[in-house]
């Protein structure tokens, strides 16, 4: 009985070596050219016991070998490493941005037999203009009660803390006051998501304008200051291409609350360009093509639950082709409920999550537009950006909203007079740990 029990402890302790390993790599974010050294922890000493029994496997996304050989169909590059410390570790550069997987194997021990894979392993390496970003998730474009919405305020706010947002902005329809509220009411409390006012201006019975993060309320500086405000629509009309006088006066409208918003620190959106409620596009074609063609604005809300995103799409891709000039796009959901807040997103690569840095990152075309409501999400943007946005959704961004999610539960109770400064704390230390941890250093 005792030799039976010792054979199946055997058995069950090599099982364990295949089956029960895992590898883990802490930095996950590698800068272009460099020669950085590679740590992989396994959990199981069996296996780490005999190196000899494990294989380190490559490929880049592009299909080829760290010597720019094509790789054949599923095969990888096997890469030499050592054994230090109780961990794995081997060198390599990466010459290009772009994905890469590391695919960890217990070798076979008869050529009878075949390699067990033990775990696949996916980094990125980015430019080093890209390196030195980091990645912010949020919303801008979502309404409350202060104008249509079904839900407070506070509960829009606390719907896109669990969402793992790292930015926010109530933006309701011509009320530049329910954001500053918002932001005054949350002021105590130190959350790690950061708010900015907002406004969606109506100058014009077409036209919707998104107002991020200025520093005033359009719809009431062009109410205080009509003479003002009449001289820039007339000035304006000069400068408009040739198109019929109702379309080129509301898109002289249009083009001064952009001009209005850029002058007092905001950044300016032509939202859901496609939008057509009523069996009509709310803007028509002669000022949305003008719109696209001279990029009056900062950015394109290529996405909107309201909108055609695809219409959105390809006119950006057409124009950009056609005109030479960067379009700059962002996406936001326009929630009129707090159930609706996650359906599209924007994606900021940026130097911070200040405001400033934020609204440059998308003047520089570093943001990206996130369609959510379908089983794949849908990004669009720059290519590249766009490649290492997807790779975020599915290694990054989790784990944020994982630790934001708690601070919800916390933000819930503060609001109800319990003291939580200690889990916002502990919150604001676990996203910055483990973001800089994400983000290989030598």
């Amino acid at each position: 009985m005792k030799r039976f029990i010792c054979i199946w402890g055997i058995i069950i302790a090599s099982l364990s070596s295949v089956f029960a390993a895992k590898f883990s790599v802490d930095a996950r974010v590698y800068p272009v050219g460099e020669k950085v050294s590679i740590e992989a922890a396994c959990d199981d000493p069996i296996l780490m016991a005999t190196p000899r029994k494990i294989g380190v496997r490559y490929i880049s996304d592009d299909g080829l070998f760290t010597n720019n050989a094509v790789a054949g169909w599923a095969q990888y590059q096997d890469l030499p490493f050592e054994v230090k410390n109780g961990k794995i570790v081997f060198d390599i550069t990466f010459k290009k941005q772009q994905e890469h997987v590391f695919v960890f194997v217990k070798k076979a021990d008869t050529e009878k037999t075949k390699d067990i894979i033990l775990n696949k392993i996916r980094v990125y390496s980015l430019s080093k203009d890209n390196f030195v970003l980091r990645p912010y998730k949020g919303a801008f474009h979502m309404h409350s009660k202060g104008s249509d919405g079904v839900d407070q305020p506070v509960d829009m706010a606390l719907e896109c803390l669990k969402l793992g947002f790292d930015y926010m902005a109530l933006s309701d329809h011509s009320n530049y006051y329910s954001s500053v509220k918002l932001i005054a009411d949350l002021k105590k409390y130190p959350i790690s998501m950061a708010l900015y006012p907002a406004e969606e201006v109506h100058l014009n019975s077409c036209a919707h304008v998104q107002s991020f993060g200025a520093q005033i309320s359009i719809t009431d500086w062009t109410k205080k200051n009509a003479k003002q405000y009449q001289n820039a629509i007339d000035q304006k009309l000069k400068t408009l291409p040739d198109m019929p006088q109702e379309s080129k006066y509301k898109l002289a409208q249009t083009c001064v609350a952009f001009d209005i918003i850029k002058a007092n620190g905001g950044i300016s959106v032509f939202n859901h360009p496609y939008w057509k409620p009523n069996d009509r596009t709310t803007v028509d074609s002669y000022a949305r093509d003008a719109i696209y063609e001279n990029f009056y604005c900062d950015a394109i809300e290529v996405v909107n639950d309201f909108d055609n995103d695809f219409y959105a799409f390809i006119k950006t891709a057409e124009v950009q082709a056609k005109t030479g000039k960067r379009i700059n796009v962002v996406g936001n959901s326009d929630a009129h409920s707090k159930k609706n807040l996650n359906n599209s997103y924007t994606i900021i690569l940026a130097n911070s999550v200040k405001f400033k840095d934020l609204a440059d990152a998308i003047r520089s075309g570093k943001s990206l537009a996130v369609e959510n409501t379908h089983k794949d999400k849908v990004v669009f943007g720059a290519t590249d950006d766009v490649l290492f946005a997807q790779f975020l959704e599915d290694e990054f961004f989790p784990t944020i909203k994982e630790i934001r999610q708690a601070e919800y539960k916390a933000l819930e109770d503060a609001l109800k007079g319990v003291d939580k400064n200690d889990e916002f704390k502990k919150a604001a230390e676990k996203i910055k740990k483990f973001t800089d941890g994400f983000w290989y250093k030598n």
